[in-house]
């Protein structure tokens, strides 16, 4: 279960502060803060629902908006990062002579937008099998289906959002920007190189690849160009999607997370290396953010650089990001203050979504070997938290492997 406290400009310090001591207080991670800013905005501009129905909106499920007398509509799992396999391992040939990112981009933009376009398809026939069913008892509770003479499952809702999950984006933001650094800004790999590195699995490439994980600059770190990079993808799923919709005429966002189930590790067993350093087999990352210590430059750039992804709001989808924290920061008070004040800014540079999590990856390292220790251990996943000796090995590795943030600079 969750509770989300919709933020917005008008809310009081002293209510963000309240929340966040009420969050640091329960053990069972059940709150999560959202920004009801950017939301609205998405949803009366992008998806043209009037701001007296928007403002209705709730959150529901793994972090899905959904509005009430209504539900989520299109939660299909997208591997996007399948489309930067495809250049580099079946059209390489694309890329080998272009002459600088901008030329690169936009050959990956086209391999990536068309593969989209069968995922959406493939939504869309999914939609179509659950409409041979007609939903009876829920169309009755359902706004517009009575009005409209239509089942919940053809179409008959008026106010859905359809919110596919699209795993990988960190993964394709960090690939785009080690092309752009090392390839064409600092000229240390060649195109050539690249693709053999990843034909090989990274195998006779192992000091090239050491040399993108430690300096590359990814995703997370507050710079120009990484910052440059992830709104470049943004601001290509929010051309495409601007105006889409889905065969009973919802209108597509952005999703990011996971749910229960492992597509993480189902598709990243099937994608091959890719130059953000995966190899062959790798799971993707899910959600918004960084992990592995690849932000290496604190908070603050963190949150800077998901605040500034996407600033049309096509992203307001079914969304997470999640922080990991050094307890002592919460614990501490004069921290805790600061904390409050940060994520206050976050929301008003235009972050979508926040979470927390306290548990240090010694702890959580020593629940996995021992989890009759650890049973009252819980953590936040996506939307949801559970106990952490409760989920599947994939999901605890990613939660180990979500930096910790141990200062507030």
């Amino acid at each position: 279960p969750q509770i989300t406290f919709r933020w917005t400009k008008e809310t009081p310090h002293e209510i963000m502060r309240y929340m966040m001591a009420s969050e640091r207080s329960d053990r069972f991670k059940r709150i999560a803060f959202t920004n009801d800013e950017k939301r609205l905005k998405c949803f009366t501009e992008i998806c043209g629902i009037p701001y007296s129905r928007a403002v209705g909106y709730t959150m529901v499920g793994c972090n899905e908006p959904a509005f009430l007398g209504s539900i989520t509509g299109g939660n299909s799992k997208i591997n996007i990062l399948r489309s930067m396999e495809t250049l580099f391992h079946r059209e390489s040939e694309k890329i080998l002579n272009v002459c600088n990112f901008d030329e690169f981009y936009s050959v990956y933009e086209e391999i990536m937008l068309s593969e989209l376009e069968i995922a959406y398809e493939y939504d869309d026939k999914y939609n179509r099998a659950r409409a041979e069913d007609i939903n009876y008892i829920s169309s009755l509770f359902t706004e517009g289906c009575i009005e409209n003479a239509k089942s919940l499952t053809r179409g008959g809702g008026n106010t859905v959002i359809v919110s596919p999950m699209i795993l990988g984006i960190t993964n394709v933001i960090d690939s785009l920007i080690v092309v752009r650094q090392f390839v064409f800004d600092e000229k240390l790999l060649t195109m050539e190189e690249l693709q053999r590195a990843l034909a090989c699995n990274w195998q006779g490439f192992e000091e090239k690849r050491d040399l993108i994980i430690n300096s590359g600059d990814f995703f997370g770190n507050d710079t120009p160009r990484s910052n440059d990079t992830a709104r470049r993808l943004y601001d290509s799923f929010y051309r495409y999607l601007k105006d889409k919709t889905n065969l009973f005429g919802y209108h597509f966002l952005v999703g990011d997370i996971l749910g229960y189930n492992e597509h993480h590790q189902w598709f990243g067993e099937k994608t091959k290396a890719t130059p953000d350093g995966r190899y062959d087999g790798d799971y993707l990352k899910f959600c918004i953010g960084q992990s592995e210590g690849r932000d290496r430059a604190g908070l603050t750039a963190l949150l800077n650089s998901v605040a500034t992804l996407d600033p049309t709001g096509i992203a307001c989808g079914s969304t997470a990001t999640n922080i990991t924290l050094d307890e002592a920061l919460i614990k501490d008070d004069k921290s805790f203050e600061k904390l409050v004040y940060l994520f206050e800014a976050y929301f008003h540079m235009g972050g979508v979504h926040f979470q927390l999590n306290y548990a240090s990856k010694e702890e959580l390292l020593a629940a996995r070997e021992e989890p009759g220790n650890y049973r009252n251990l819980r953590v936040r996943v996506t939307g949801f938290s559970d106990f952490f000796v409760n989920l599947a090995e994939s999901i605890q590795d990613d939660i180990i492997e979500r930096t910790q943030q141990t200062a507030i600079d």
